[in-house]
């Protein structure tokens, strides 16, 4: 009795079902490739903007704080390390932001700046989503000492209790905004690397293009449920301590 070839069946059922899909135009694949050029590049520009906005805010109100109450020591010694730590990223992320790989034309050399555009992630903008994520644990501690101000109207000195309570709400936050923000770039750079290898392989339908919109929607939906609780569980916290 003759063995099944079970790869061979496996194949050829995959090549009848994506013969039977309806097949993207040389036009709209290069649509897409531009598309998907321009969509990362936004991406990486917004994403920095953003940041180094927020950044600058911070920095602004943290030396607004320290002309506030020049008596508060432990407020001037934070806020001259957080000081410190936004304005590194700042000088970082605009560094970053002059690397990012320009969109040039709809030609075939929109694949390579595609591809270009991928790797810039893995090279570069990887660690700036690091640097983002410094902004979170300093927003947290200058709120903290904002909280003191306004309830006390003064900084305490930290015992060790408050120090350990302050570096575990500090490393939370820094580790919840990393972990979104790397699950958010992550999910688009993975869609756009199915979407090469499956360009690359003649193997990109139009229900393929469907089925990463409504992804992407869903995943939108999940990190900003992510965000809401992340929110909710620090108030809750500071407002418990």
């Amino acid at each position: 009795m003759e063995n099944l070839d079970l790869e061979k069946y496996k194949k050829a059922w995959k090549d009848e079902h994506l013969f039977s899909e309806k097949r993207l135009t040389r036009e709209q694949i290069l649509d897409f490739m531009y598309g998907g050029s321009k969509s990362i590049a936004t991406m990486y520009r917004k994403g920095l903007v953003v940041d180094i906005s927020g950044k600058v805010i911070l920095s602004v109100y943290i030396i607004l704080m320290i002309i506030l109450h020049p008596d508060e020591q432990v407020l001037i010694i934070d806020g001259l390390i957080c000081l410190a730590l936004l304005i590194g990223g700042i000088f970082y992320q605009g560094s970053t932001y002059s690397k990012i790989p320009r969109v040039v034309g709809r030609g075939r050399q929109v694949l390579d700046e595609l591809n270009d555009r991928v790797q810039f992630y893995y090279d570069r903008y990887s660690r700036s989503v690091v640097v983002s994520a410094i902004s979170a644990p300093v927003f947290v501690a200058m709120g903290m000492l904002s909280y003191y101000l306004v309830k006390y109207n003064h900084v305490p000195v930290r015992d060790a209790v408050d120090t350990i309570v302050t570096v575990i709400f500090i490393s939370i936050s820094f580790l919840f905004a990393l972990l979104a923000s790397l699950k958010q770039h992550r999910f688009h750079i993975r869609q756009l690397e199915e979407s090469l290898e499956e360009l690359e392989n003649d193997s990109l339908t139009a229900a393929r293009l469907g089925e990463y919109a409504k992804r992407r929607r869903r995943n939108l939906v999940l990190v900003a449920l992510a965000l809401l609780a992340g929110a909710v569980m620090f108030l809750l916290l500071v407002w418990n301590y």
